[in-house]
């Protein structure tokens, strides 16, 4: 296998742990029951879209690289932090909910939620349910794809621990 080759399934890899956080641990992902096979298989679907639309920023600094392990804590800490962004505004919104709930009188009505098992409040499971029927429909998936994209060019392969500014990122 040529080095180039080597390269960017190395960068696939690296890539897919930066979508791999959003697409295991953050809603609105999290609210349907995918399986992991069909989980992986999208980002690295993904991770592979990327790396080909940014062979300079991802292959390319990959070969003139000499850690994987920095690239690979780098990627995933990247990763986590796009990540919880959504659970944040899911969050907020779950949040919102149980107060109404309280102030509603349903304040120990919650439901079992099948896909995380945890108990739920009643009216923050209806806003995040509307809120992911809201982000499938509006274009999420494509803004968050720009947001991977942006992220990529911004904060290049392996490079969010390259220098101690952060403000790219």
């Amino acid at each position: 296998m040529s080095e180039l080759f080597q390269a960017q399934i190395i960068a696939v890899f690296l890539i897919g742990l930066r979508i791999a956080p959003t697409l295991a641990f953050a809603p609105p992902f999290t609210l349907l029951r995918v399986p992991l096979l069909i989980r992986v298989i999208l980002g690295l679907g993904l991770s592979a879209w990327l790396v080909a639309s940014h062979p300079e920023e991802t292959t390319a600094r990959l070969i003139d690289s000499e850690s994987i392990a920095m690239a690979f804590a780098s990627e995933l800490v990247l990763g986590i932090a796009l990540a919880l962004s959504l659970q944040i505004a899911f969050a907020a919104l779950m949040m919102a909910g149980r107060t109404i709930d309280i102030q509603a009188g349903f304040g120990l009505a919650l439901l079992i939620d099948p896909t995380s098992r945890t108990q739920t409040p009643l009216t923050g499971m209806l806003f995040a349910y509307a809120a992911g029927a809201i982000f499938f429909t509006t274009n999420g998936p494509l803004e968050l794809f720009a947001v991977w994209s942006s992220s990529v060019e911004r904060m290049p392969l392996a490079s969010a621990f390259a220098s101690p500014d952060l403000a790219p990122l």
